[in-house]
């Protein structure tokens, strides 16, 4: 897909007219060629009309979820001279059928007609039967987006990894949750996003929701979650009430990464107490734990964890934890080594302290923390000897 979504085409372009009436006197056979300005995907659609064995050798795919005002041709000369025949748009075979719900079908027939892009992409997406990782470029809303609705009502189950990525990263570690970004309500759609068969890894970049916690309460006992190894929230406006709704409902999840978010203008902390009991639900399959602390709005004093984790002894796999140090020990006491020995789970390898708000990581707190980490490893590979000191 293109890297902007500028220079593609609008359905109002052809002005509400059918490209089956564009296409109705074509010759069945007429040879067409793949047309530079039409959209890559169609392109590839065209492509794999006519060639559908070509479909299993595409394992992963790229593509931009567009809003549903998005065309495929910029006029109609384009759309009778490179658009799909009137046989094919009024009869299409494109193996939505069997369970798929009716209603799906038809909402996807209109668009082809229409000239939206969204329903062409996903019918490229139901004849990608072999595809293993779909990254998702939003655009608009994905609730009830025909991309999203493609992805549910697809055969087989060969997808294992699904990405959500925006194109709003910037490196200067700020963000803001504007209007435009909420506007994808990613948080609402998870819960049918989760309810993918077969997906073991899920990566969304831009996680803003507009609750208090998500909707999962009733699902948590489904199997339908079991599969999710791998969840990826690298910046979101989450915490951990959020969290515990999230994990109670994956059972077998084995790496987790996740930035929290805090509001100091309206006093929001981190409680630790909260957070542990969360994280409890996935203690026996945890192998990895990445975790972050965002400031959002920040005020002159320094905002501080209401209370830390407590012990991990009883993740007995975890051996990767990236984590605020504050939310392991107060800062009072970091020089006490064994503080974080009583903390920190048996198998741990390898351990990486981070911060919660840059302003606290005075010169004295980094050497007394990077100091314990020290000690800490020393303990761990001379155990029968006193630990060096430092």
């Amino acid at each position: 897909m293109p890297k902007d979504d500028d220079q593609l085409p609008r359905v109002s372009a052809l002005r509400g007219v059918s490209i089956a009436q564009c296409t109705r006197s074509r010759r069945k056979e007429r040879t067409r060629g793949l047309y530079p300005y039409s959209p890559p995907p169609y392109r590839l659609l065209q492509t794999l009309l006519k060639r559908p064995d070509l479909a299993q050798y595409i394992k992963e795919v790229e593509l931009l979820m567009v809003t549903p005002d998005t065309g495929v041709f910029h006029d109609r000369y384009d759309a009778r001279e490179g658009g799909l025949s009137r046989v094919e748009l009024l009869t299409p075979d494109y193996d939505i059928s069997g369970e798929i719900p009716f209603h799906f079908i038809l909402r996807t027939l209109s668009g082809l007609r229409a000239g939206q892009l969204e329903a062409y992409m996903a019918v490229l997406l139901t004849l990608l039967t072999n595809v293993r990782t779909v990254n998702f470029r939003l655009r608009g809303p994905v609730v009830n987006h025909l991309m999203m609705k493609a992805l549910v009502y697809r055969p087989g189950r060969s997808m294992k990894t699904l990405k959500f990525t925006t194109d709003s990263t910037s490196g200067s570690g700020t963000r803001n949750f504007g209007p435009w970004l909420k506007w994808h309500r990613i948080d609402a759609a998870l819960p049918s996003i989760l309810s993918l068969p077969g997906i073991e890894s899920l990566y969304v970049e831009e996680l803003v929701c507009l609750t208090t916690t998500f909707e999962f309460s009733l699902l948590a006992s489904s199997t339908l979650f079991s599969t999710l190894k791998r969840l990826s929230l690298p910046r979101s406006n989450i915490t951990e009430l959020h969290v515990g709704s999230l994990l109670m409902a994956m059972p077998k999840l084995e790496h987790f990464e996740c930035l929290l978010a805090y509001d100091q203008s309206d006093n929001e902390r981190c409680h630790g107490e909260v957070l542990s009991l969360a994280l409890s639900f996935v203690a026996e399959t945890l192998v990895s734990l990445s975790l972050g602390i965002d400031i959002l709005r920040p005020q002159p004093t320094l905002w501080q964890v209401a209370k830390p984790l407590g012990s991990l002894k009883n993740f007995k796999k975890l051996e990767t934890l990236h984590i605020p140090i504050a939310l392991l020990i107060t800062p009072e006491n970091v020089d006490d080594i064994s503080e974080i020995d009583e903390i920190l789970p048996p198998n741990l390898v390898s351990f990486t302290p981070n911060w919660r708000d840059p302003r606290v990581a005075t010169s004295a707190l980094h050497y007394e923390t990077t100091r314990m980490v020290k000690i800490y490893y020393a303990k761990r590979s001379w155990p029968l000897f006193d630990a060096p000191k430092y």
